[in-house]
């Protein structure tokens, strides 16, 4: 039997044995264990990466019940078959819930009571990590129930132990802190200064290197002009000023001015562009955090953003 129609035959097994599975996470572990022998060979046989592309062309072809279990199944036991998994099940597959909950509004209470059904041992006092960032991910990413995870991350800021729940979350929490003004509670959760400079710094020739080779795969068929070679290098840019800018803002709001000013000046001598000074600067005003320093390290040729800085700076002056 070729790969290809294994795959086939194991997604198609694995949606007539899902149908019957509970939707709680330990639950489901513990019925796949138990199962028939038909079930035991099929897991010691399945290719979650390959189910996960099949789950995926199930939802382009708008078999959205067939998805919903057969994304139930891999959410609960993808990570026990390919550790590798572990991001990808809590990012890109999380959107791919997401967007599979927005257009067939029978998942959302499958993946509701999946949530709902961890949380109890999910927000304990000394939770296992896992089902915590479960916990997490399900509601802010899958469910967009942020108003739910916002008040657990502002109730965990008032204490020690709590505090340390979301540094050890803060990758998961990121957005939603930084979309809701949080930028205090983010900056408390954060890493150290010179671990996220260097990530970022790290991240970015990552990035810029890949979109070169593809600007240069398609420069050789003559299909990329200057605009687009542009765009595509000040989006680099963009992405990399966004992350320095909202880190040396959460900085700041925690009062680790330090780290704060550490990642902002090693940032802007990695990556020394006007569109970087911009994004930053523009960050800085949206969220009033414009400081006297920032004058001084800041070439402001503009005359608008030059007021705006000087106002806002001399506001936190006083």
């Amino acid at each position: 039997m070729n790969n290809t129609t294994h795959i086939s035959l194991s997604l198609a097994t694995t949606l007539a044995l899902l149908s019957s599975i509970s939707c709680n996470s330990q639950t489901s572990r513990e019925t796949s264990a138990d199962s028939s022998p038909e079930a035991i060979k099929y897991e010691e046989q399945v290719d979650v990466k390959q189910m996960y592309k099949d789950t995926k062309k199930l939802v382009k072809n708008r078999r959205y019940a067939e998805a919903t279990v057969s994304y139930t199944w891999l959410w609960n036991n993808m990570t026990l078959h390919d550790q590798s998994m572990r991001g990808v099940r809590s990012s890109f597959m999380a959107s791919d819930l997401n967007k599979l909950i927005n257009v067939y509004a029978d998942a959302r209470p499958v993946f509701t009571k999946i949530r709902d059904d961890i949380e109890a041992d999910a927000l304990k006092v000394n939770p296992d990590q896992q089902l915590l960032r479960d916990w997490i991910v399900l509601s802010h990413r899958v469910l967009n129930d942020d108003d739910r995870v916002e008040q657990w991350a502002i109730e965990m800021d008032q204490t020690p132990d709590g505090r340390e729940l979301l540094r050890k979350n803060y990758y998961n929490l990121r957005s939603l802190l930084i979309d809701r003004n949080h930028y205090a509670i983010y900056g408390r959760a954060l890493p150290s200064g010179d671990s996220r400079l260097s990530r970022f710094i790290e991240n970015y020739e990552s990035t810029s290197k890949i979109d070169l080779e593809i600007l240069q795969r398609h420069d050789q068929n003559k299909q990329i002009d200057d605009v687009i070679r542009i765009a595509t290098r000040d989006g680099s840019y963009r992405h990399f000023a966004q992350s320095i800018g909202q880190s040396h803002i959460a900085y700041l709001a925690a009062g680790r001015d330090e780290e704060a000013w550490y990642v902002l000046k090693g940032g802007l001598d990695a990556v020394n562009e006007r569109v970087v000074h911009n994004t930053i600067l523009e960050l800085l005003l949206k969220n009033n955090a414009t400081r006297p320093e920032h004058l001084e390290l800041f070439n402001l040729g503009d005359a608008y953003l030059l007021e705006k800085c000087q106002s806002q700076a001399m506001n936190h002056k006083s």
